[in-house]
């Protein structure tokens, strides 16, 4: 409170006056002037640094909350950065694998036609047929091991019953 250095002023003031008036012998009443005059410079110099002081305090507090509002601005930015990094990194894996199991389920439907004309020939060429039956097998094996490519990446999958499949 800057009202404080008054406060002490007053008070010693008071006390100085009490104790000049019941004392038994005469007062020098120039040392009671000088030393109330310092109790006045004292007073005045308390009062003027608590005042600094409170200015200075409000200002560190103000810069306090300016501080603290940056820090919550930056942590927030952070956090959309990297939910829109880890959205753009999915975009582009999900992109990558869309691409990669596209090109063999286009093998297999053009293998597929390829059977279905070689079915509707009056001379059936079983050769032919093994070699087309062969490639699809090959290509749906590519794409299980796509598939388990992005399980192993999403999880530990190597405790995971495994099956046998036939696809003939």
């Amino acid at each position: 409170n800057p009202n404080h250095g008054k406060f002490i002023v007053l008070g010693y003031t008071v006390m100085m006056i009490l104790v000049a008036a019941i004392a038994p012998k005469p007062v020098n009443w120039y040392l009671f002037c000088v030393y109330t005059g310092l109790a006045f410079m004292l007073g005045i110099f308390i009062t003027q640094t608590m005042e600094v002081l409170m200015k200075s305090l409000k200002r560190e507090q103000e810069q306090t909350r300016a501080l603290r509002n940056s820090q919550r601005i930056i942590v927030d930015q952070q956090q959309a950065l990297l939910a829109s990094s880890k959205m753009s990194a999915l975009g582009e894996m999900a992109g990558g694998v869309a691409h990669e199991i596209n090109n063999p389920l286009a093998v297999i439907k053009s293998l597929t036609s390829q059977i279905q004309e070689v079915l509707g020939d009056e001379q059936l060429d079983k050769g032919l047929l093994k070699e087309m039956a062969s490639d699809v097998e090959k290509t749906t094996n590519r794409i299980a091991k796509i598939v388990q490519g992005l399980r192993s990446f999403a999880r530990d999958s190597g405790k995971d019953p495994h099956q046998v499949v036939n696809v003939q």
